[in-house]
């Protein structure tokens, strides 16, 4: 019989513990060997559900020889020592997002994963068959020269008060929710374009508890990447239920996804949803995967120490560049057009009812042959119907000025992004109101709509006639 490996989860802090403990308990090739937690009641029932000895002292469960690997759920802050200590007693590593706080602390854990050569990976599940199919497309020119991704990761268990307050002390997190959702935007921005050249953001502090604890909770940046290539980040802990979005756009043609259905529009004008079975198969889980490169003894080739030392690299350019509060800015008046007027009447009588809740960001995305600041205007004006006068703007503007990125901040904590390109066809213009209780998705002349309630995970899209 094939020897198990032997895996010690480091910490009971992290919302995810529990369930990379089922899947380690659950999975053929391992078996959970032990647990740590500094907090002595937790470790102890942690240990109690698995059948497990319960360790006090990290030290003295690193010595144990029988274990083989060390699964890290632990408090972000504690992240760091954590990998040190486990890489030097020869302990194979996996790590919850995000990896390190800072790029000092990332940059000396690669320096000792190396020296030691254990197996590191990162856990961080966000590539899906639906980014693998946009590279095969973007590889196969389909879709053309890359010009811009957005990525919106957001949760509402800020919203429903049930996150753990601990989330919001940077002691223990080490920042808000840019560098705990953020990150899976970091990753997969970074996985399609590289490491960006430069950063701006937005951060808000929409709910009490982060108001006081002085972090974030909704959130946005703007990344630029080498080539002129733009990336958008909205993530936060205060919107209904989790919510997945994706959009990239190339010369020729674009992508959006909302959850796991994914939509193509190439040079014919028209938005086709990607059947199923044409999307690849997904990328085995990365905790299984982990396992069975160190029962194999194969190297880590996804998501290693160089990519975590990347993203804590990006999260701190992000952090770096982020203000709040922004200074006051006063931005031009200019009708509606591009996009259908009935949609966009539709999207304000809709924001205005109440019935999605707080609105809490409006992006707005102009395409066409038009000057990119005149399609900036257009985009800041019709977030303007939404808000009214911006108090604060931040700006991105590629090399050869083609793609603009504004990030703009209004009262009440309301956030907005204006994008222009004029290297993407016109049909590709786009619009999303975000609320407490629903978000509207207008791409050309379609738009689909959910509402839902906070807690409820079972949010259904319903197109707009």
């Amino acid at each position: 019989m094939e020897k198990k490996i032997r895996i010690a989860g480091i910490g009971g802090w992290h919302i995810h513990s529990k369930d990379f403990t089922d899947k380690v308990h659950n999975y053929p090739n391992a078996e959970v060997a032990a647990v740590w937690d500094n907090e002595k009641e937790r470790g102890m029932r942690w240990a109690e559900e698995y059948g497990c000895p319960y360790y006090s002292d990290y030290a003295e469960l690193l010595a144990d020889k029988t274990i083989d690997a060390v699964m890290i759920t632990c408090e972000t802050t504690r992240h760091y020592e954590m990998i040190i200590e486990a890489a030097k007693a020869g302990m194979h590593i996996y790590v919850e997002k995000p990896p390190f706080v800072t790029k000092e602390e990332a940059k000396k854990a690669r320096d000792i994963i190396e020296k030691y050569k254990v197996k590191f990976m990162l856990g961080s599940p966000v590539v899906k068959p639906m980014h693998l199919k946009t590279i095969e497309m973007l590889k196969g020119g389909l879709l053309g020269d890359l010009v811009s991704i957005r990525y919106r990761t957001v949760h509402e268990l800020g919203l429903l008060g049930t996150h753990d307050p601990s989330f919001y002390e940077r002691d223990k997190n080490g920042g808000g929710a840019m560098l705990d959702m953020g990150n899976h935007a970091i990753h997969l921005l970074s996985w399609f374009a590289g490491a960006p050249v430069s950063a701006k953001a937005i951060y808000t502090s929409h709910t009490e508890l982060a108001d006081h604890n002085g972090v974030d909770d909704n959130d946005i940046a703007v990344l630029q990447f080498e080539n002129d290539v733009m990336g958008i980040i909205e993530t936060g802990w205060v919107t209904p239920w989790y919510q997945y979005g994706f959009d990239l756009y190339g010369t020729k043609g674009s992508v959006s996804c909302r959850a796991y259905e994914m939509y193509v529009c190439l040079e014919d004008g028209v938005w086709r949803k990607v059947p199923d079975q044409e999307l690849p198969e997904a990328e085995q889980y990365p905790l299984y995967y982990w396992i069975d490169c160190i029962s194999e003894n194969n190297r880590i080739e996804r998501d290693d120490i160089e990519v975590s030392v990347l993203m804590t690299e990006i999260s701190e350019k992000v952090e770096e560049a982020s203000i709040h509060p922004c200074q006051p800015y006063v931005s031009p008046s200019i009708a509606w057009d591009e996009i259908a007027d009935s949609n966009l009447e539709y999207a304000l009588n809709l924001a205005k009812s109440g019935e999605m809740g707080d609105i809490l960001n409006v992006r707005v995305h102009y395409c066409g042959k038009e000057d990119p600041e005149v399609l900036m205007d257009k985009a800041k004006s019709v977030i303007e119907e939404f808000f009214g006068k911006a108090l604060g703007e931040k700006k991105v503007v590629s090399s050869l000025r083609t793609s603009w990125v504004t990030l703009l901040e209004y009262g009440d904590k309301k956030l907005g992004i204006a994008e222009a390109n004029c290297g993407v066809p016109e049909y590709e213009n786009a619009v999303d109101v975000c609320g407490t209780q629903g978000w509207l998705r207008i791409r050309g002349n379609t738009m689909a709509y959910t509402n839902t309630i906070a807690g409820d995970r079972n949010a259904i899209w319903h197109e707009v006639n």
